[in-house]
């Protein structure tokens, strides 16, 4: 039985009346405006959350009563804060340090706690973050928080394919030829070709490119992405493979030469390609086009596998990713980097 472990992410802004605060203000627009990893990414071996603010904040005020990680299932969707407080005493909240950048902006909380399969944690944000002039995070509609994620679920031990980060009922997309290889072999899982997210981290971010952590700089062809599982009992040296990429502009890398951004989930490398590990290929030559065939290429000159990507336009971040499930279908989600 698959094993999942949940995120949901909740940004609470209506403010209790014991907030030591300033009241709400028409000029006072402190906002969450992202959250890393990003609503709906995979969070296996996560170790740490970072919050974005729309403007510098008090980094003092962000501690434990304003950024909280709960082991809780309930759906935060449609209660006000005073209930929130309520239902969560009691409850086993992750342990973690609270950071936050030179900019103020964007803040983290790193884990001290092990995160476990199985659990559902929700991350709330309360009004108790307040801006450097102590203004509290912007207030709404008591009864509608500012932002709730997706649920987000990673496979036993990190194995299995892709799973949990595509749009709710969404209808699988499948590509015309599907991936041509088998999940016990070298096999594509996930491609991006329409980023949404600064995923070579050109500004911001945890300095890794094309991991779960995303920067805050510009989003450009730069931060596409294709990402392989070496589905074999073996590790394997791929430093002769080639990866080739057709849509009108063809580019082929050879994987022991290439200039690509090549990241391994396991510290894996070219020629020790681990059994059960994902690489991604980040910022392939060219510009890939929305429609791409793509064809994994082995020294020999037999294809390991081939995938026909029919349209992967994206509008937004649920839709960024085309990518490989647990019932073995492609079809368009969420991102989630090496999992």
């Amino acid at each position: 039985m698959m094993k999942k472990a949940m995120i949901a992410c909740l940004f609470l802004s209506a403010c209790s009346a014991s907030l030591a605060s300033k009241p709400g203000s028409p000029n006072s627009h402190l906002q969450v405006v992202a959250v890393n990893p990003p609503d709906g990414a995979i969070i296996s071996e996560l170790k740490e959350v970072q919050v974005t603010f729309s403007e510098a904040i008090d980094v003092q005020t962000f501690n434990e009563q304003s950024f909280m990680m709960i082991s809780w299932q309930k759906d935060l969707s449609e209660i006000s804060y005073s209930q929130m407080l309520d239902e969560i005493k009691g409850k086993k909240s992750i342990q973690g340090t609270y950071q936050c950048n030179e900019d103020a902006q964007t803040c983290r909380f790193v884990f001290l706690d092990s995160l476990g399969f199985g659990e559902t944690y929700s991350i709330v944000v309360t009004p108790r973050v307040l801006s450097e002039e102590h203004w509290p995070l912007q207030q709404k509609d008591e009864m509608a928080p500012q932002f709730v994620s997706r649920l987000t679920h990673v496979g036993e031990n990190g194995t299995t394919v892709k799973q949990g980060n595509d749009i709710q009922n969404s209808p699988p997309v499948l590509s015309p030829a599907g991936s041509k290889a088998g999940v016990n072999e070298v096999h594509f899982t996930e491609v991006i070709t329409d980023p949404q997210q600064d995923w070579n981290d050109s500004s911001g971010g945890n300095g890794i490119g094309f991991d779960a952590l995303v920067g805050q700089g510009t989003i450009g062809t730069t931060d596409e992405w294709i990402e392989i599982k070496n589905g074999r009992d073996q590790a394997l040296d791929i430093s002769l493979w080639s990866l080739k990429m057709n849509d009108g502009t063809d580019e082929e890398i050879i994987f022991g030469e290439t200039g690509a951004n090549l990241v391994f989930s396991l510290g894996g490398s070219v020629d020790f390609f681990q059994p059960d590990e994902f690489l991604i290929v980040g910022n392939p030559p060219g510009d890939m086009k929305n429609t791409v065939s793509l064809e994994l290429v082995d020294e020999e000159g037999h294809i390991v596998d081939g995938l026909d990507v029919p349209d992967a336009n994206a509008d937004d971040l649920r839709d960024e990713s085309f990518f490989f499930d647990e019932n073995f279908l492609w079809k368009t989600g969420r991102a989630s980097p090496l999992q």
